[in-house]
């Protein structure tokens, strides 16, 4: 006979849409809901008395037990991320909670758990996880190709200076003029290192904010007058949590590069704005647009780096386009993260 509080607990089980029960101290089911049931195939009376090796196949079921007597060790609540069998034969992932039950003597008696179906947050997570190590391997690649390309040259050149000035042949004159010139290489690679570093993690970022961050990149692009760039902001000198400053200076510099590589725009308006606890970014440029279907369909590695660092931020990014047209877009970024 059960007593009330064992009713009322069985009660409250049943009327949870996740998958719970209750086991005594060997692993043996004392209590299961209906979910338990559906996804096990058979009734709740059937699970009773029993244990996971009846439903489950070994290896899952000893994962089972063993995460039982952990909890039940250990005297505290755990949770699992495991893999079970469905009905139809397909392994899903599930969270579990567990939880020690002890009785009035202060003896533990069993366990209780409710778990849910987590497969397809797994799913994005994986996806997730993937995009980054692609992201990554393309900035490692991207990083590479700067040092080689950019060192390579140099290093050669200042292999070439040092061999004449060791020379015999050379005069005392020809090797002041050598180490003027070496001196000009070596401070060349100097400033390359720079700016591989900027482009890494810029360092008026860091020492000056956000605002002066994109200002002092927009101004190296209209050094070479082939376009544009204006920035209207009620920022100044307002500093931000360095995740958000780097990710909006990130997304900025990605729009901007694509208008650059695609457009074929005459000038590109940005403006941010701190409003209502969001950061407000309107993105324009006159270029010739694209089919915006296309991209939501097909979308590249550089919007795809876009939305996944928005997303990191509760982000969100509105594009507006047509071919001919130019492009606006509109990001909310909550400064409350």
């Amino acid at each position: 006979m059960k007593t009330d509080n064992e009713l009322k607990l069985n009660a409250i089980l049943d009327n949870i849409p996740d998958m719970a029960w209750l086991k005594d101290e060997k692993s043996r089911f004392i209590h299961v809901n209906e979910a338990i049931a559906v996804m096990g195939g058979c009734s709740q009376e059937e699970f009773i008395g029993k244990t996971d090796l009846d439903f489950f196949p070994g290896d899952l079921a000893e994962i089972f037990i063993k995460g039982d007597k952990e909890v039940m060790e250990s005297r505290q609540r755990k949770i699992f991320d495991e893999q079970i069998e469905n009905t139809n034969g397909e392994r899903i992932w599930i969270e579990t909670i567990k939880t020690p039950i002890i009785d009035s003597n202060n003896n533990v008696i069993g366990t209780a758990g409710i778990s849910r179906d987590i497969t397809n947050r797994k799913h994005l997570e994986q996806q997730i996880l993937n995009t980054i190590i692609i992201t990554e391997e393309k900035e490692r690649k991207r990083i590479a190709e700067d040092l080689h390309d950019f060192f390579g040259p140099l290093l050669s050149g200042i292999m070439l200076y040092v061999d004449e000035i060791s020379s015999d042949n050379v005069t005392v004159t020809e090797k002041k003029k050598l180490k003027r010139y070496l001196k000009g290489i070596i401070h060349e690679a100097v400033g390359t290192i720079r700016t591989i570093s900027n482009n890494i993690m810029p360092n008026v970022l860091n020492d000056w904010g956000l605002v002066d961050a994109i200002k002092s990149f927009c101004h190296k692009i209209n050094l070479y007058n082939t376009i544009e760039l204006n920035i209207d902001d009620n920022i100044g000198d307002k500093r931000y949590n360095s995740t958000i400053e780097i990710i909006i200076y990130r997304i900025i510099i990605e729009l901007i590069n694509n208008t650059i590589k695609h457009a074929k725009a005459g000038k590109i308006q940005i403006v941010l704005r701190d409003e209502d606890n969001l950061m407000r970014i309107r993105y324009m440029d006159d270029g010739k647009g694209f089919s915006l279907k296309k991209i939501i369909n097909n979308p590249g590695m550089g919007l795809n780096n876009i939305n996944n660092r928005l997303k990191s931020i509760n982000g969100k990014i509105l594009i507006v386009t047509e071919r001919k047209e130019g492009v606006k877009i509109n990001i909310d970024i909550p400064l409350n993260n």
